[in-house]
């Protein structure tokens, strides 16, 4: 089944449901109306969003055709979101972006084994591989979002942050891609497609955008974790709240901001004064030099005599610098997995924060980068939602974190910490006009 429309190209549908809604605007930034599969009568026209494919309830795989694939290929970021059920296993396609007359070159995105999986094949080899160790193939709804762009790559899952390294080949750079699937995968070998996505899947969007964790939420259709629902509706309750910040010297914040506002000041400045609500308490338990350990081992101390309904903990930077701190890795996310634990038997909510990365770091290089994929690992699977400094921090700076960030190797400066303070509280939704900090030049 075919539609055309004045700029797009064709897009074809393949074989589905009999009955089926589906809303598409084209990469260029052209709408199509809603049709229903044998009614070619048109449907109310949903809000356009510039720049993005969207569909609801894909009835089957579907062809973007080359017209389309132009904008896609040319701009320096794009997305691609679902929302899905399945309990299949093996490799099930989500996107597909390939020359099926040349060998070698694609990148797929999709499932194995329910693990979302980003490939990229170049001159016949594999130079890309993110595969988070997350199942999502256990028969309930999730949402799971693959960017890329500016040097980063990056995989959201639910839209919590599950796996973040270097774009090492672009879109742009595969050899004459000509063609982007949804749900099935083309190639020289597999002309009649392959890899056929098995399930249901409510919600596609390809988008000429970098989907960050809150653009992603503001999206219909998309699964969120509970927690961070339960985290944002404690952040505006009606009565006051107590937060508590866990962790190192960053949380701390001291010296390196040279007098400035810490990450937490700007927190509690945002949530205190400009939203409010004077009756909430931040406590910061943040210790210079602390390890997942020590927090474990002064918890009377340090969380549980504070009775906060927030808990965030932002750990790691201490621990990677360790000797033998490879092979420590795994006990590190088990005192990570207790720490979350113990803080929910407190009857908390909590998020945990990846650090900021290194001065002069690069995207996946160094053991930091390990500790915070197993970071992100560990959480999702104890359905916590993460704030990913790191990842944000290296998308912003194309691939290495400049000097005016930092005051030393590891430590944010002054703007490391509003920076900081800027994701924490667009990730929790409590961003919003009138900051107080938007005067300070930081930005």
């Amino acid at each position: 089944m075919e539609f055309t429309r004045r700029h797009l190209g064709k897009i074809t549908i393949a074989a589905g449901a009999l009955m089926v809604t589906a809303s598409v605007v084209a990469a260029v930034g052209y709408e199509m109306d809603w049709y229903r599969m044998g009614n070619p009568s048109p449907l109310p026209t949903p809000p356009v969003t510039d720049g993005r494919v969207d569909l609801v309830n894909l009835p089957g795989p579907l062809d973007i055709t080359e017209s389309m694939l132009d904008p896609l290929v040319e701009s320096p970021e794009f997305s691609a979101l679902f929302t899905f059920t399945t309990t299949a296993p093996g490799l099930l396609t989500l996107m597909s972006i390939t020359n099926p007359d040349v060998s070698g070159e694609y990148m797929w995105i999709g499932l194995n084994d329910g693990r979302p999986s980003m490939r990229v094949v170049h001159g016949g080899q594999f130079v890309t591989v993110y595969e988070p160790q997350v199942v999502l193939n256990d028969g309930q709804p999730h949402t799971v979002t693959f960017c890329a762009g500016r040097t980063m790559q990056q995989i959201f899952a639910d839209t919590s942050s599950v796996a973040a390294g270097p774009e090492r080949v672009g879109i742009a750079q595969l050899d004459k891609a000509t063609r982007v699937t949804l749900l099935q995968h083309y190639s020289v070998d597999q002309r009649e497609g392959a890899f056929t996505f098995v399930g249901q899947v409510s919600r596609a969007v390809v988008a000429r955008t970098y989907l960050t964790s809150s653009a992603q939420r503001a999206t219909s259709g998309v699964v969120v974790l509970p927690e961070m629902l339960q985290i944002q509706a404690l952040a505006s309750a009606p009565t006051p709240t107590v937060w508590l910040f866990s962790g190192d010297s960053i949380t701390h914040g001291s010296f390196h901001t040279r007098g400035w506002r810490s990450f937490v000041q700007h927190f509690e400045e945002r949530q205190r004064n400009e939203r409010g609500r004077l009756r909430d308490w931040v406590i910061n338990t943040g210790v210079q030099g602390t390890h997942c350990l020590d927090i474990l081992g002064d918890w009377e101390w340090r969380v549980q005599r504070h009775q906060a309904a927030l808990i965030s903990l932002l750990i790691g930077m201490n621990d990677h610098l360790d000797a033998g701190a490879e092979a420590r890795l795994p006990t590190f996310l088990q005192e990570v997995a207790q720490f979350i634990s113990r803080a929910r038997a407190t009857g908390a909510k909590l998020f945990v924060q990846i650090p900021n990365p290194k001065y002069l770091s690069r995207p996946g290089e160094g053991l930091l980068e390990l500790y915070n994929q197993g970071l992100r690992e560990v959480c999702f699977a104890n359905q916590v939602p993460v704030i990913d400094h790191s990842a944000r921090w290296f998308h912003d700076s194309f691939g290495v974190v400049p000097q005016d960030l930092m005051s030393d190797e590891l430590h944010p400066n002054n703007r490391g910490h509003y920076k900081l303070a800027s994701l924490l509280l667009e990730d929790l939704g409590l961003n919003g006009p009138g900051n107080v900090e938007d005067g300070y030049g930081l930005k």
